[in-house]
């Protein structure tokens, strides 16, 4: 019985797969609340990986996932730093915001300031192909 490694691309499939369909999702949600951004983003990101896998082009692959990661670590560091500031002042009292940033959301902060480091360290080693 053979031991094959399974190739680094496909150990980040499933994470990279769940953070895009998150961001697509909350893009879907401020998209019908008027604010495109985020849906055209997520679907740039989704499209330019899609491709990059499917024509094997490795660069173009870890360039877009470097970029993504960086998002990841930005978008993570900026709710983390509201919940920080929302703890230290006096507490906001809408539902919406406190949701966001409570624990859940610094929960889901963490969870996508891992994801993008993570991404970010695994994409740079020098053995990576698709």
């Amino acid at each position: 019985m053979m031991h094959t490694e399974i190739p680094l691309h496909k150990k980040l499939l499933i994470p990279l797969i769940v953070s895009l369909l998150f961001f697509v999702r909350k893009g879907i949600q401020y998209a019908l609340i008027g604010s495109y951004l985020p849906l055209l983003l997520s679907t740039f990101f989704t499209i330019l990986l899609v491709y990059a896998v499917r024509k094997k082009a490795v660069k173009s692959f870890r360039v877009t996932m470097k970029i993504w990661s960086i998002l990841l670590i930005i978008w993570a560091l900026v709710r983390l730093l509201l919940a920080i500031v929302n703890v230290s002042m006096k507490p906001l009292s809408e539902y919406h915001i406190n949701y966001q940033i409570g624990i859940g959301g610094s929960i889901l902060s963490l969870t996508g300031l891992w994801l993008g480091i993570h991404f970010l360290l695994k994409t740079r080693k020098k053995e990576f192909n698709l």
